[in-house]
């Protein structure tokens, strides 16, 4: 009568949550002589607030019920250990990252006491010591501890078991995120294969492999592919599970991040807000969801060219993610080099180089030279420093990032063409033309193919190659590049973005001073009458 049949429905927009909560008080009344009946009851209680999202709750519940078992059966028991568990797992969920791994130590500890080396529980808390300490940022220790997990689950369970499977998808993850990314790709692929095939398309753990397959595949810059697997996932997750449950969350951040990789930046806003929105709702203000939530919509700020309102959230983001995650953390480093990006906008030179030296020292530091968030940092760090007048110490730091995320990425994948547009920026700047020129052209080559012309990466690139051309007054090939954008320059919504309205100011002026060049004048007043007076 407690347990939620399907516990995995929306948070506390539903009913079901103001049933639990009744339900205990009602246990605490009539059963308050029954300690045992009393524990099974608030672990199936503690389930379904899993189930809904709301780990606060669960985790009371859990440390009531592992307080009924330690005085029934004693703190070593099996039953005991097991709520135990339940209370770590509680903590991870509720975001306490550190105190939740020193419990899941304390936890396998005593479990190899009463146990084998390698039994479910143990793997089972080993797991979980995993998830813990790869969420805290320290993700070399949790992929060692993933693929020593992996190894005794294909000793004990086999290669099809439901949990070898989440062992390998959580393997895949950890493979991911210290920069291993075409190894994660067939631990992906297969588990997704695997779920589908015996669970069913739209079962939740389906769903969730669906997720990450389109988070990898973002990762490795195959935006369109990640689309196809974004879109249907999240659509599946609200009906599964609800709008403002954990997983669902998750498949918005990774939707809404597509979404601004292909530049429609109005859906990703629509998904940003309702993610922060339901964020705020169901968790602590403190939880690192809920800062992941602030940093898209920081992020979707910058994208739109709102600068003022996007320092203002990733400043929040930043100081949010330094207090509870550390600013070691991967997570927080990825707010501080998205934030360095934000001031460069914004013209504030001096926070900006401050901002993408500290983002990359920590880098460096944490995930190594070579790792796809050094990449990023490095990128932004050159770039910054371009912007200093510093065009050797620039064309150094950006040709290095450059030659290391063709190796690692490839040449069509987005962060590799935002490190070749900068580079090509700062040779221009150098009047290094012929250079200039052949990586503009291939960056806006790959853009169009990837991204559309009309994507705002691709429209900076053509005005960039335009310059160059005009720099050394080759009037006709200016014209020739430009031509394109007169295509749809008049394609703008009626309400602009304001990122939009500074790629059409400078293409409007980029035509002016091409037909000027060319003599054409008519044609040039046409064009500086749509310039803001």
């Amino acid at each position: 009568a407690f347990r939620s049949a399907d516990p995995a429905f929306d948070g506390r927009k539903l009913t079901v949550a103001e049933v639990l909560d009744r339900s205990i008080a009602n246990m605490d009344d009539q059963l308050a002589n029954d300690d045992a009946t009393r524990a099974d009851l608030l672990a199936a209680i503690g389930t379904s607030y899993l189930g809904l999202g709301l780990y606060k709750e669960m985790l009371n519940v859990f440390e009531r019920e592992r307080e009924l078992r330690d005085g029934l059966e004693g703190a070593t028991s099996r039953s005991a250990l097991k709520a135990a568990s339940n209370v770590a797992l509680a903590t991870y969920y509720a975001g306490d990252y550190p105190p939740a791994a020193e419990l899941f130590e304390d936890l396998i500890r005593e479990q190899k006491k009463i146990g084998e080396d390698g039994n479910a529980d143990v793997l089972t808390s080993m797991n979980g010591l995993a998830l813990s300490i790869s969420s805290d940022g320290k993700l070399s220790q949790a992929m060692a501890l993933y693929e020593e997990t992996l190894k005794k689950r294909r000793e004990t369970d086999g290669n099809k078991a439901l949990e070898t499977l989440l062992a390998v998808n959580n393997l895949a993850m950890s493979y991911r995120s210290v920069g291993r990314l075409t190894d994660s790709v067939p631990l992906f692929e297969s588990t997704l294969q695997w779920r589908s095939k015996e669970l069913g398309d739209d079962h939740p753990k389906t769903l969730i492999s669906m997720q990450n397959m389109a988070g990898i595949l973002t990762s490795l810059g195959q935006i369109g592919e990640a689309l196809a697997q974004a879109e249907p996932a999240l659509e599946k997750h609200r009906l599964k599970l609800g709008d403002s449950h954990r997983h669902t969350l998750s498949a918005i951040d990774i939707l809404a991040r597509i979404y601004l990789d292909l530049g429609m930046v109005r859906q990703a806003t629509v998904l940003a807000d309702e993610s922060l929105a339901n964020a705020k709702e169901t968790l602590e203000h403190d939880h690192p969801d809920v800062a992941k939530a602030m940093d898209l919509v920081g992020n979707c700020y910058l994208h739109a060219g709102e600068f003022d309102a996007a320092k203002e959230m990733l400043q929040e983001t930043e100081d949010l993610r330094t207090k509870i995650l550390g600013e070691g953390h991967p997570q927080t480093i990825a707010t501080k080099i998205r934030l360095a990006e934000c001031q460069l906008r914004r013209g504030s030179i001096v926070e900006a180089a401050a901002l993408a030296e500290g983002s990359h020292r920590l880098a460096i530091l944490k995930q190594g030279e070579r790792h796809p968030l050094t990449l990023r940092a490095a990128s932004v760090f050159g770039t910054v420093k371009s912007s200093q007048k510093r065009y050797d110490a620039a064309i150094e730091m950006l040709t290095s990032a450059f030659q290391t995320q063709l190796e690692l990425l490839g040449s069509e994948h987005p962060g590799t063409l935002k490190t070749q547009h900068a580079l090509a920026e700062a040779h221009l700047q150098q009047k290094h033309y012929d250079e200039a020129r052949s990586l503009l052209e291939k960056t806006l080559n790959e853009r169009t193919i990837k991204l559309k012309s009309t994507h705002p990466d691709s429209w900076r690139t053509r005005l960039v190659l335009v310059e160059c051309f005009l720099q050394q007054q080759d009037y006709a090939r200016a014209r020739d590049v430009l031509a394109a954008a007169a295509e749809f320059y008049n394609g703008f919504p009626e309400q602009q973005l304001p990122v939009e309205v500074e790629l059409a100011t400078r293409t409007a002026s980029a035509f002016v001073r091409v037909l000027d060049g060319l003599g054409e004048s008519e044609q040039a007043d046409v064009w500086r009458k749509r310039l803001p007076q």
